[in-house]
């Protein structure tokens, strides 16, 4: 018999997790809750087989109503960040399996608050949270990769990253809360480069040296970064002494670029190529990923299997079943480490908001890659 989910916030990340639920076939929708009125919600209700009595309404800064939890096995949180402390707390406190997308809390006290509370009440087993890039093939594959060529290239001396998002419909819609400080910001919006580093290249330690921040779409935001550029030093197995980072970040830039680049001590380097999720969520492209040996390509290649919903509901089908998933609570904790830094030394920066400024940013980022 599947298991029955009720899904916290009913946007785009929903639908992702929606998408994965249905080819995989062992967990079941059964109920919504969100903040928006049921009337506006019934035709899409009614195309994933829902109807008005399966939707709770809650209020903006109320707790989910408790009837929603009865007879569900799992809870699926994908409100705004702000409210996933408050949220998650109340379902682990009905004894649900909780999963919470992106992050326990949007400061560095509210995120442990959370991890002490699932420790205390003996739920790391049946608590999850939800980091969009560790189901990646790729980012599953990058521990054997970097093993491979290490062996013969040396170790990493320089890595560089640049998660570039060209203007997107669903951006313009969240922009009214995606990028302000209760949110927990773009840094935290875009915390993939640091799942990248510290859970599929397995660095142990990646710390923050500084950072920049730009205006680099206003038409989102005018008045917090859409656009952050963060050095970092990174040690591990995988890299060598000194090692550094090198992760540009943006929302509304000219193109979207997902790639993480290893500098190995010799002349060579690894190209990891993420798609964009519409395309993952659409085709069989998975990304891609290169290696090259004094700029000439050696070898190539692009992971063929499931879709990162898929493996992120195969791991809640885990944890209903009280088995081990592929990330636990401790895993979590080093990949947010530089988001707490970045928080406290953002708070003393001024916003590029000059053309030339963000020209140069943006242009920086896309020039290795273009």
């Amino acid at each position: 018999m599947p298991y029955t989910l009720g899904a916290v916030g009913f946007g785009h990340w929903f639908s992702r997790l929606y998408d994965g639920m249905k080819r995989n076939g062992s967990i079941t929708l059964s109920k919504v809750a969100g903040i928006s009125d049921v009337s506006s919600k019934l035709s899409r209700l009614k195309s994933i087989g829902l109807g008005a009595n399966d939707y709770y309404q809650m209020q903006r800064n109320g707790p989910i109503p408790d009837s929603f939890f009865e007879g569900l096995d799992v809870i699926h949180i994908s409100d705004p960040n702000e409210f996933h402390a408050s949220q998650t707390l109340q379902s682990i406190s009905k004894g649900k399996v909780t999963v919470t997308e992106k992050t326990f809390g949007t400061t560095k006290k509210e995120f442990n608050e959370v991890i002490d509370f699932i420790e205390s009440n003996d739920a790391t087993s049946r608590t999850y949270l939800h980091l969009h890039y560790i189901h990646k093939l790729l980012t599953l594959e990058l521990d054997d990769l970097l093993t491979k060529f290490s062996e013969e290239y040396g170790k990493v001396s320089k890595t560089n990253a640049v998660f570039f998002e060209a203007p997107d419909e669903e951006d313009m819609r969240r922009k009214d809360w995606l990028f302000g400080s209760k949110n927990g910001g773009i840094f935290m919006d875009w915390i993939h480069p640091f799942e990248v580093l510290s859970i599929g290249a397995k660095a142990t330690n990646v710390s923050l040296k500084n950072v920049e921040l730009y205006s680099t779409f206003k038409k989102y935001d005018s008045n917090n970064p859409t656009g952050v550029l963060a050095s970092a030093s990174v040690s591990g197995d995988h890299f060598s002494k000194n090692s550094t980072a090198s992760i540009s970040i943006a929302k509304g830039a000219p193109k979207t670029l997902k790639l993480v680049r290893f500098f190995f001590e010799s002349d060579a380097y690894l190209d990891i190529r993420y798609v964009d999720s519409k395309i993952e969520f659409s085709s069989e492209n998975r990304g891609s990923w290169s290696f090259y040996e004094n700029e000439k390509l050696k070898a190539s290649g692009a992971p063929k299997g499931p879709t990162t919903s898929e493996l992120l509901v195969h791991d809640i089908e885990n944890l209903c079943k009280g088995m081990k998933t592929s990330i636990g609570i401790d895993n979590v904790l080093k990949v947010f480490t530089p988001q707490w830094q970045y928080q406290k030394m953002s708070s003393s920066k001024r916003i590029n908001v000059s053309e030339e400024s963000v020209s140069q940013f943006i242009n920086n980022g896309l020039h290795p890659f273009y």
